[in-house]
């Protein structure tokens, strides 16, 4: 199935465009486009393998969940999934972009296949050389492996099926296919056969499934009603796609086939009786397959197999009875809907193509709500029903008429959906049930490659926050202001993108609404409301907020603010103006500068004639600098904006008896740049720069030169005492380096992972409402369905809340997101970032090989041998050496983490124990030599910079820090030290 995003490349381009001019997220973008044109547009930032994003053109959104990958990353950028084999440089077979790292033999004595997962290798070697295949499709050919005997390959997007063609009874006679062995060779992974459902699971050394097979099967070419050759071949050629002979024919006779695991052999034993029996038509089809899934399922249960797995296999979904094998199907798929949690849903359609009907002639098929499936589901171990949800009386896919060609099925599962979204499920099962188990007439066949869970939601908007006035006051114990104009001003914001309005009211000392009014603004934007001063005339107030969206959803009441009004003194704050910068209270200016550009700001006396300095600040730069001016004259300032986004400006006059006006503010919006930072630059300059806490976790920047040299190590007041931070790429979407910090709760004694976003001048900012988010999942703990959560989570992909370290690694796997590793006790965890902080969108943390991670501190120096892969570095924390474990490519040329625990290792240097060094990282080259360097914190508090050698080892350290935190001392040197003031904190930050 093509990937849906492909139909429409001018409407997707036109929202990417939209937001060159800085003022827009992408998905204010999309949605502006999508109103505009009429069309939904895509939120690209937003795909998964198995999932997109659409704004729609009433101003909601709507998510589409596929049942198998419809695209996959490749050199950074998305391509339609395409399992069409090609031959690779090196001879071998290869699919053109699958979800699975898939190679096929291209003949010889080498695998017969191979698939590679996250690391992890599963190969099967066929006893004799392969001749080379021909190629047909996504099916490779081996032709007489055997007397009469072809051996076929599939590639699909999730897996590959294999399937032994004996074309006649000569050929089934042969001694070789009484037990089929195949030599196999795995890495980082363990094969197994569960004696209960006969499925042949291959599983990492966490246990997580990695490659599963379903319960093989064969099967024969009779049929209990006489068929025409053209007919036939229809029936063998579903939709003329080659390779669909995996798939049996209406009628034909199969059978069970035993499977056994014995070290490093897969025996598969044919039934004798269905091989080489007297009825048996010609060619017999032997198919053991094997595939890969995450969140998102499905399965079918058998009756006549009623103890089979068919657990995510390559064949078709099947419902309904038929006589001919005396068959009865039912299917079953479970979608994940996490990205939709707590959102209202307006609609959801789960749509499915029906490629073969008994007839044409109409039969009902069922869609219900049911329990949980897993691996372990068969007829015998079938999920509860619990909600018919609708019902679809059709038929389609008859070969025998064009009046009923195959085509899709919709069914409306509106009502369910939007009840799972409310309880906050990750995932919801679906089951399809004929209505008359008995009638052979609904017996239908579906693809569960095109099954799709297509949903429209809205999520209400988030209490508006950053709650202030202008002259400014204390929202919690009020501030008197003079006789002005007064404006009560907040920040709105919605997970969704669109137009919000804020609906202010404000109260009297008596509780009486004296004033109040809707304002529209979009998401993230700082809304004002001029107050009227014959609605305030002096007296004490209070004032609060809420949001409401294009679709009349609310959000809750901000806190309540209060301030005073003394109209009787006079009181005129500053004027603020400039040209480089306008005015934002009307919304974000059409021709606004840069962040870390200068701009010069007026300040006028706003008629104010004896005012002799002016004192002014900034939400980012807290501290108070002072302008003198001649009496009454005005003053010019220069301010540079570190960051994209709103911010503010405050200033008051000053007379020459000391008395201070009040507070003015400004607010203005500086547009993002269009490039992002480099990995490890905290301050744009270029140059990387090191974050690093002292022995109080006081978190210090060092800015570097890019030579081996630092300015003076900066304290932006931020403490992370019991917290371990790392940094390297961007988290906020802004092009500026974020921290991430591994936390203990203090209430549960868990950690939680945190990102802080960087202000642009290598700040992170620490508080609720300016930025920090916790990173999180869809499905930290196992649990079993409940009524709350009737799919559960099977696997539990929470591996930091008892971790020892975090470390950012960059983006590892191509896709521009930046991932993260997690050491959890010996084992070391990847997880693949996403724009929605969801560590599981693109699927669950996969294991890095190796089982020693708990004796080392592990440190990301980038790539360190220009193979255009990163490699490790691995502290020894108790002897103190360290050493490099290199990455290495896989078959796809991405990274294969299985390589980096178990690579060999080099040793760079010793002498750096966890007691005397107790913090040490590396963001690649600090002295401008291009050879990776490594900083250290002794626990004297002494910093050093290591740096890299030609010959890959590390030199002799050279202090970039004295009395004087972060500056190069020569020795001898005697400085006193400065004693900074953490600056107090600004809620519009």
């Amino acid at each position: 199935m093509p990937a849906p995003a492909a139909g429409k490349p001018a409407t997707v381009a036109a929202a990417t465009g939209a937001m060159d001019d800085g003022s827009l997220s992408e998905e204010d973008a999309a949605l502006r486009q999508a109103q505009a044109t009429g069309q939904q547009v895509e939120v690209v930032t937003a795909r998964t393998e198995v999932s997109d994003v659409w704004a729609d053109p009433d101003g909601s959104f709507s998510t589409k969940r596929y049942g198998a990958p419809v695209r996959v990353m490749r050199d950074g950028a998305w391509v339609a999934a395409d399992p069409t084999l090609q031959v690779a440089a090196d001879g071998t077979v290869v699919p053109k972009a699958a979800a699975v790292d898939v190679t096929f033999s291209g003949g010889g004595t080498g695998p017969l296949l191979s698939g590679v997962k996250d690391g992890r290798t599963l190969s099967l070697t066929w006893p004799t050389a392969l001749p080379v295949p021909t190629l047909n499709g996504n099916v490779a050919t081996y032709s007489d492996v055997l007397p009469g005997v072809d051996l076929q390959l599939k590639a699909e997007v999730e897996g590959f099926s294999q399937l032994i063609v004996v074309k006649s009874a000569e050929a089934a006679a042969n001694p070789a296919l009484a037990t089929l062995k195949y030599q196999m060779h795995t890495v980082g992974l363990d094969v197994s056969v569960d004696d209960d459902t006969k499925t042949v699971q291959a599983t990492d050394p966490a246990g997580q499934n990695v490659f599963t097979s379903p319960s093989p099967l064969m099967w024969d070419s009779s049929t209990t009603t006489p068929v025409s050759a053209a007919a036939r071949s229809l029936a063998l050629a579903e939709d003329a796609a080659p390779g669909d002979v995996f798939e049996p024919i209406p009628g034909s006779r199969d059978a069970e086939m035993a499977t056994e695991v014995s070290g490093d052999t897969l025996r598969i034993t044919p039934d004798q009786e269905l091989l080489t029996g007297a009825d048996t038509a010609y060619p017999v089809y032997i198919d053991p397959s094997w595939a890969w899934g995450e969140r998102d399922h499905w399965t079918r249960v058998y009756k006549k197999y009623p103890g089979n797995s068919y657990w995510d296999s390559n064949e078709v979904a099947r419902v309904g009875y038929e006589n001919e094998t005396n068959g009865l199907s039912r299917s079953f798929f479970q979608f994940d809907i996490g990205e939709i949690k707590g959102a209202k849903v307006k609609s959801s359609t789960f749509r499915i193509r029906n490629s073969w009907s008994w007839s044409c002639q109409n039969r009902p098929v069922e869609v219900w709500h049911t329990g949980a499936i897993s691996k372990s589901t068969t007829w015998n171990n079938q999920p509860a029903r619990h909600t018919r949800l609708a019902t679809v009386n059709d038929a389609k896919g008859w070969r025998g008429s064009d009046d009923c060609p195959a085509g899709n099925l919709e069914f409306d599962v509106t009502g369910k959906v939007g009840e799972a979204a409310g309880k906050k499920w990750n995932s919801i099962t679906l089951g399809m049930y004929a209505s008359d188990e008995g009638d052979t007439f609904g017996w239908k066949k579906f693809d569960p490659k095109t099954a799709v869970l297509e949903t429209k939601y809205n999520n209400p908007p988030k209490t508006p926050y950053s709650l202030g006035t202008n002259p400014k006051t204390d929202c919690a114990t009020g501030g008197t202001v003079g006789n002005t104009t007064v404006s009560v001003h907040a920040t709105l914001d919605d997970q969704d993108a669109g137009n919000l309005t804020a609906e202010f009211e404000v109260y009297d000392s008596k509780g009486a609404k004296v004033f109040g009014s809707s304002l529209s603004t979009l998401k993230r934007r700082a809304v004002t409301l001029v107050l009227p001063a014959t609605s305030t005339p002096t007296g004490s107030y209070t004032w609060k907020v809420r949001a409401k969206d294009h679709d009349s959803a609310y959000s809750a009441w901000s806190k309540t603010c209060k301030f005073s009004i003394d109209r009787t003194r006079p009181s005129k704050p500053p004027l603020i103006s400039s040209t480089a910068f306008p005015d934002g209270a009307a919304g974000w200016p059409a021709n606004t500068g840069k962040a870390r550009t200068p701009g010069l700001f007026a300040l006028s006396p706003n008629g104010v004639t004896d005012a002799v300095s002016y004192h002014w600040w900034t939400d980012f730069a807290p501290e108070v600098k002072e302008a003198d001016v001649a009496k009454g004259a005005g003053a010019s300032i220069t301010v540079v904006p570190p960051g994209y986004g709103p911010h503010l400006l405050y200033a008051f006059s000053v007379d020459a008896a000391g008395n201070r006006s009040d507070t003015s503010s400004y607010l203005f919006y500086a547009v993002r740049s269009t490039e992002r930072d480099a990995p490890g630059d905290l301050n744009g300059d270029g140059n990387k720069d090191i974050w690093a806490t002292d022995s109080n976790g006081t978190l210090l920047t060092y800015a570097g030169q890019g030579d081996g040299k630092f300015s003076a190590a900066s304290n932006g007041g931020q403490s992370f005492d019991t917290a371990q931070i790392t940094y390297r790429a961007d988290w906020g979407q802004d092009g500026y380096t974020d921290l991430i910090s591994l936390e203990e709760d203090a209430g549960t004694g868990q950690k939680r992972l945190w990102s802080y976003p960087n202000n642009g001048t290598g700040i992170a900012t620490t508080g609720y409402q300016e930025g920090r988010q916790e990173l999180h999942l869809d499905c930290p703990f196992p649990s079993e369905p409940s009524d709350e959560d009737p799919a559960g989570c099977a696997s539990g992909y929470n591996h930091w809340h008892d971790a020892s370290q975090v470390l950012a690694p960059g983006d590892i796997n191509g896709d521009t997101f930046p991932d993260l590793l997690v050491k959890q006790g010996d084992k070391l965890w990847a997880y693949h970032g996403h724009y929605n902080k969801r560590l599981d969108s693109f699927g669950p943390p996969a294991l890095v090989g190796g089982t020693d991670w708990d004796k080392f501190t592990v440190i990301a120096p980038g790539d360190t041998n220009g193979d255009g892969v990163p490699d490790l570095w691995l502290r020894d924390n108790a002897s103190g050496d360290v050493w490099r474990s290199n990455g290495a490519k896989d078959p796809s040329g991405k990274l294969n983490l299985a390589t980096w625990g178990t690579a060999t290792r080099a040793k760079l240097r010793g002498g750096l124990s966890l007691a005397a060094v107790p913090d040490l990282g590396s963001v690649g080259d600090l002295n401008g030599d291009k050879l990776a360097d490594l900083w250290i914190r002794k626990s004297d508090n002494s910093m050093y910079l290591i740096p890299g050698k030609s010959d890959g080892t590390l030199g002799d350290g050279v202090q970039i820090d004295g009395a004087n935190a972060g500056i190069r001392i020569p020795s001898g040197t005697t400085i006193t030290p400065a004693s900074p003031t953490p600056p107090p904190r600004s809620p519009w930050s």
